[in-house]
């Protein structure tokens, strides 16, 4: 009777060409890990879901000013119904284009919630041990900004994903943006991107504005650095820090082909030219949120 032969590994006492399996779930328990956390994300969520949405869903308005007592000095935030909103129609497209391009630049396809951001920001997260990236998209933003306060942890996330899912539902993509940037902190004490245009550079938001200019390529870039960190890119306080990350959501743009490189070299040679007469109060901090 023939007897298969193999040729053993002498150092491991394996056949040649098979798996260290040990070896094979120590690399892939991160993946396990990370797979079950998702997993168990989305189904808590999804349950969560259903049973908050139709509360949220059955409001009047899906955005609710802010209270006073949990977050002062901000007041209400402005929707499309505030006389003082600047809707995105009304913008130059590149104002639209920068924010994307640095925050959220799968904002036109995703439902609220970007899967592959929160799989990096959790793989960041698991690496440091604590939360260091949030993974959230500009509707995640708008729903922490509008309702929640600024704490990282993992039953806030929830709930930010939670109202981003349901606004959504109920608001079209120019009107989340829209809102997401009449509200968005821009530092030294000021809300609202047609606020900050008037702070920084003394011009309007509005494209084809008769009576002011309309803010360059350069200078919406300048405003879409701003709020990851308003004090730390002002560029009043950090003009050098404030040009890096200006460039980089240029550079980011050009990326994304939003504009050509020859767009991109021409705002990048721009000096920041901030007017600092604009500023009533250059060392203000934010108020809330």
């Amino acid at each position: 009777m023939n007897k298969t032969k193999f040729s053993v590994d002498r150092g491991t006492n394996r056949p040649p060409g098979a798996m260290d399996k040990k070896r094979l779930i120590v690399r892939l328990k991160p993946f396990f890990a990370l797979f079950m956390v998702l997993s168990l994300l989305f189904v808590t969520g999804g349950v969560a879901v259903i049973s908050a949405g139709n509360a949220l869903m059955s409001e009047r308005k899906a955005l609710s000013p802010r209270q006073p007592d949990s977050l002062p000095g901000k007041g209400p935030l402005l929707t499309t119904e505030d006389e003082e909103y600047v809707a995105v129609r009304d913008m130059p497209d590149y104002v639209r284009q920068a924010f994307i391009a640095i925050e959220d630049h799968r904002f036109s396809s995703h439902f609220g919630i970007d899967p592959l951001s929160l799989v990096r920001a959790l793989l960041v997260d698991l690496r440091a041990g604590k939360m260091v990236q949030g993974g959230s998209t500009i509707t995640m933003q708008l729903a922490r900004n509008g309702f929640l306060t600024h704490e990282k942890t993992m039953n806030r996330k929830l709930k930010e994903m939670i109202i981003a899912i349901n606004l959504e539902r109920r608001y079209s993509k120019a009107e989340i943006l829209g809102i997401y940037l009449n509200n968005i902190y821009f530092g030294h004490g000021e809300y609202g991107i047609e606020k900050a245009a008037h702070l920084y550079f003394g011009k309007t938001i509005r494209a084809h504005h008769g009576r002011q200019k309309t803010i360059s390529l350069s200078e919406a870039a300048m405003l879409a650095a701003l709020p990851k960190s308003p004090e730390l890119y002002s560029p009043i306080k950090n003009p050098e820090k404030a040009l890096q990350r200006r460039n980089l959501v240029l550079k980011r743009m050009a990326e994304l082909r939003m504009i050509t490189h020859e767009e991109m070299e021409t705002a990048m040679e721009k000096d920041l030219s901030v007017v600092s007469d604009g500023f009533s109060d250059p060392e203000a901090e934010p108020k809330a949120g």
